[in-house]
């Protein structure tokens, strides 16, 4: 086929520039969310990303290179950067969604579809038949992926549906109205138009993806987020049912010391003995506040906990509280001595079990 111009004198040069010049920019803004990205799955998508976000500049500056690398090499440029850049945003999307792309049948995918026009293409084959076969598989390609895309996203819902699939059916009507122009034999003009707008197309479809892989990543981490609350609720529902049966359990045996330590302080008559039992009955009267404050865990976890205001005097707090640890400092040769202010034994108004809590 010899070298020639499909594009007539229509200067393509500055509107491609523009699209190159916005994929130098979504390619930086891809590179700083791979920064910045600590999810893998978007972190592998990201990846895949740039890949196409090259493969599309290059096809980019192929075309405004044509008149230097000829109309042949430029024409092959281009169709493998399209075919890379659509089938790279297909891995990219597909990553994000939480899948793992085929590799190996994606090269096989691009080998077919690109070793296809490159044959036509260097055999000299009019150059709309090429088109013509151009857009016919490239359609059909691009159609069949944003299906499988679309499978994959109904799960994530409409919204993440419609942003996964719509860049791919917007390709797919561009490649679907070149066909029709190219087979009514629409002229150099109307050809080279559906060329830029595939190359904007394509240059947007790469930033909607970006936007769709940010998607993604929100639409797990709110899932993930809502998933451990549901996980911490069961789990402190577990413990509230934990502690509440082993109040009860608790209860019970402690029940039976003080019936049986208010029993033995009837029959005992020494004011020493007498004095250990009620610091026993005391203490176990103070465990059974505890143990009913734990059955009330709605309120505890709440910050409710209800504050009894009561006469009572403080010293008397005091000297059950060194009752409590007197018979231990003694058996362990401490002698524990208590020396109280004589306003201690003024009444205040307060709490007094949250106090000697």
């Amino acid at each position: 086929m010899s070298e020639m111009n499909p594009y007539g004198d229509i200067p393509v040069a500055p509107v491609v520039a523009i699209a190159a010049f916005l994929m130098i920019a979504i390619l930086v803004l891809t590179g700083n969310a791979l920064r910045y990205s600590r999810d893998p799955d978007t972190r592998a998508g990201l990846v895949w990303l740039v890949v196409a976000d090259l493969a599309l500049l290059i096809a980019s500056t192929a075309l405004l290179a044509q008149g230097l690398i000829g109309f042949t090499m430029a024409a092959t440029l281009i169709a493998a950067g399209s075919i890379t850049t659509i089938l790279c945003g297909y891995g990219a999307l597909s990553r994000g969604l939480g899948n793992r792309p085929s590799v190996a049948l994606l090269v096989l995918l691009f080998l077919a579809i690109f070793g296809l026009l490159a044959g036509l293409l260097v055999a000299g084959v009019d150059l709309r038949l090429v088109l013509a076969a151009s857009s016919v598989v490239n359609g059909l390609t691009v159609l069949a992926l944003a299906e499988h895309l679309r499978r994959q996203a109904t799960p994530m819902g409409i919204a993440q549906v419609l942003l996964t699939t719509l860049p791919f059916l917007l390709i797919v009507g561009i490649y679907a109205a070149r066909l029709v122009a190219t087979m009514l034999g629409a002229g150099e003009m109307v050809l080279t138009l559906f060329t830029l707008a595939l190359a904007f197309f394509l240059t947007f479809a790469t930033l909607q993806w970006l936007f769709a892989l940010m998607a993604f990543s929100t639409v797990r981490l709110t899932r993930s987020l809502k998933a451990e609350r549901q996980r911490a609720q069961v789990a402190n529902e577990q413990k509230s049912n934990f502690l509440a049966n082993m109040s009860h359990e608790i209860r019970t045996p402690l029940n039976g010391i003080l019936g049986m330590a208010q029993v033995l302080r009837g029959k005992i008559h020494s004011p020493a003995e007498a004095d250990m039992i009620g610091t026993i009955v005391q203490s176990g009267d103070d465990l059974l506040t505890i143990l009913n404050d734990i059955l009330d865990l709605s309120k505890v976890e709440a910050g409710q906990m209800e504050i009894v205001a009561e006469a009572f005097v403080p010293l008397d707090l005091i000297e059950r509280a060194a009752k409590i640890h007197r018979m231990r400092a003694s058996a362990n040769g401490v002698a524990l001595e208590l020396h109280a202010s004589p306003e201690l034994a003024a009444l205040r108004v307060g709490d007094a079990q949250r106090i000697m809590q």
